[in-house]
């Protein structure tokens, strides 16, 4: 019996199992050689997942399902990342894949995971990638975070569906989902939660909220040593000591400012548009930006 090479070992060890069990309820009378179609139809329906179920069968469905989250997930970041403006002030989690990576992600999916595993329309989503279809849409983005998010379950998922409704212009939910978000014991995941809070405190215009949660997030990315988010937020406080033409509150963040290199100069040279509108006299060039860093006292 041989399994795709990308196939994760544990999931492959549960999977031998289970072929080799007799009495198994979740491929009754099927061999794991012949599972090249998991959109087939004689298997019995199950409304219980631990019904009759083997320990190992039940650990199989789990593992399907988490298995299918990450493909979505995987999915949505490709999606929400297609257009240049949304990406400009996300930082996804881990790697990203490739709209091919997904496909063949996708694949395995399909081929292995049992009916029961397709729930809350995954077997939809699955087909479209399939054919090489990701979302970009607001709502079409919202929907594939919501079903990853519903079978596999993850904090990672969490975010991404508190991401699509930020993006779909539901704050309230956004709001509601990234405090979740930031209260997950994984701080990797947990900081981009209060990064993404921030964001959605400023577009209900509750400034002095969002500079509160900036602050903290600040603090929380010194302590852990996650670079990506406290970049953004160091870029964010700047921009906003210079909204305000703050010359103090810039001078005591643009030590931390200089520091942090060139990725800071390239995202605050994104809100060049907005910047030069209050100080229309700058140039919001690379060196027009590094020399405002060297020289916070002058805002002129």
């Amino acid at each position: 019996m041989s399994f795709p090479p990308s196939l994760d070992p544990n999931l492959e060890e549960v999977l031998r199992d289970v072929a080799n069990d007799p009495d198994s309820k979740l491929f009754p009378g099927v061999h794991l050689d012949r599972l090249q179609s998991s959109f087939r139809a004689p298997v019995d329906t199950i409304t219980h997942a631990g019904a009759g179920f083997s320990s190992a069968e039940k650990e199989l469905l789990f593992m399907h399902r988490r298995a299918l989250g990450q493909v979505l997930e995987d999915a949505f970041v490709v999606g929400y990342l297609a257009d240049k403006e949304r990406a400009k002030w996300v930082r996804p989690i881990g790697k990203v894949v490739s709209l091919a990576d997904v496909q063949n992600s996708a694949v395995v999916a399909r081929d292995l995971a049992p009916a029961l595993a397709f729930r809350h329309g995954t077997a939809r989503q699955i087909s479209l990638l399939l054919d090489g279809l990701v979302p970009t849409s607001p709502g079409e983005l919202r929907q594939l975070a919501a079903t990853a998010l519903r079978v596999g379950g993850t904090p990672k998922a969490r975010y991404y569906y508190a991401l699509s409704c930020e993006h779909y212009g539901d704050f309230e939910s956004g709001l509601t989902e990234s405090r979740n978000v930031s209260a997950t014991s994984d701080p990797n995941v947990a900081l981009r939660g209060m990064a993404l809070m921030r964001r959605v405190q400023i577009r209900q215009n509750c400034w002095k909220e969002a500079d509160k949660t900036s602050l903290l997030t600040l603090e929380r990315c010194a302590l852990y040593g996650e670079k990506e988010v406290f970049g953004i937020e160091i870029a964010h406080q700047v921009v906003q000591r210079l909204l305000r033409r703050d010359r103090k509150a810039l001078e005591e963040i643009a030590g931390l400012a200089k520091a942090h290199g060139e990725s800071l100069v390239n995202i605050v040279g994104r809100s060049a548009g907005k910047l030069s509108r209050v100080l229309p006299g700058r140039e919001w060039t690379e060196e027009g930006i590094r020399f405002i860093l060297e020289r916070p006292g002058d805002l002129s």
